[in-house]
């Protein structure tokens, strides 16, 4: 076997392994993204934005591509292996250009990836403190801010408090209008929201203990400040698809080259034969 054709099948393997790994961490990382571009929580991702860019959606819409372009890949090299295990016309040629068509697609998710990193993330966190900061109103679901009820979402859809970790009465609270100037953290009832105690949800909050709100008491509430959830739980991805759609690229493009290679190797072979019998044919008419 020619090492143009044992090069050629392990980066086909190779292609197959990355994209199966696209699409099952996309599958995989599709329900975590889901789960906090809520309805309740949606008025608040969509306020938080970034170089054009809306958190609650551009995190789900690279997912989506993510996955699909694994999807895409494994049907590619899926048409490959029919045609040899059927033994019919196996197409190279179309095959390199299916893998190198979808070379274009992964390699757009990796350089949106990196924007998103390089851009976005590093401006999310500052935005997420002006929204928390001009709009959080009460620890409460009903209050005529969405946005600030959106917050009150997010801490117990994910755990969280805050923007930034909070470890005292001395927090990111303090500077909000629900401390600032009215509410029950202005009135001096409370230091941090009902919503930030561990284990309450929209039908249990209002029974939070004392020592959660009003004490700040260590293990009765979510330490973890909201940035640092969604990096846990979102933003961790981003690398994770960066790094594999990089792989994938790479990948697919020397795959489709060398599919297309092996696609022009029969034809070459061809001419070279043809002119080999025409130098023979006219050596026997000389003779």
């Amino acid at each position: 076997m020619a090492l143009l054709d044992i090069v050629f099948g392990f980066m086909t393997f190779s292609t197959f392994v990355l994209g199966a790994s696209m699409f099952v961490l996309g599958i995989l990382a599709f329900k975590p993204a889901v789960d906090i571009n809520t309805v309740d929580v949606r008025d608040l991702l969509d306020s938080i934005t970034a170089s054009s860019f809306h958190v609650g959606i551009i995190f789900v819409f690279l997912i989506v591509l993510f996955t699909l372009s694994g999807l895409f890949l494994l049907m590619a090299v899926g048409y490959f292996a029919y045609g040899c295990c059927c033994k019919s016309k196996i197409g190279y040629k179309r095959y390199g250009c299916l893998v190198l068509g979808f070379s274009l697609l992964t390699g757009a998710i990796f350089a949106s990836t990196l924007t998103v990193k390089i851009v976005v993330e590093s401006k999310i966190q500052e935005r997420m403190g002006e929204s928390f900061k001009d709009n959080y109103v009460g620890d409460t679901l009903t209050s005529s801010n969405s946005i600030s009820n959106a917050w009150n979402y997010m801490f117990m859809t994910i755990d969280c408090c805050g923007v930034n970790s909070v470890q005292s009465k001395t927090n990111d609270f303090d500077t909000t209008p629900w401390c600032t100037y009215s509410g029950t953290c202005q009135e001096g009832n409370s230091e941090i929201p009902k919503t930030c105690c561990l284990s309450v949800d929209e039908d249990t909050y209002l029974l939070a203990p004392n020592d959660c709100y009003a004490s700040v008491t260590s293990g009765t509430y979510n330490t973890k400040g909201c940035y640092d959830a969604l990096e846990d739980k979102v933003f961790m991805e981003t690398t994770t698809i960066s790094i594999v759609t990089g792989l994938s690229t790479v990948c697919a493009i020397i795959n489709g080259v060398l599919a297309i290679k092996i696609h022009r190797k029969p034809q070459n072979m061809i001419k070279s034969t043809d002119a080999n019998d025409e130098t023979g044919s006219q050596r026997d008419i000389d003779d």
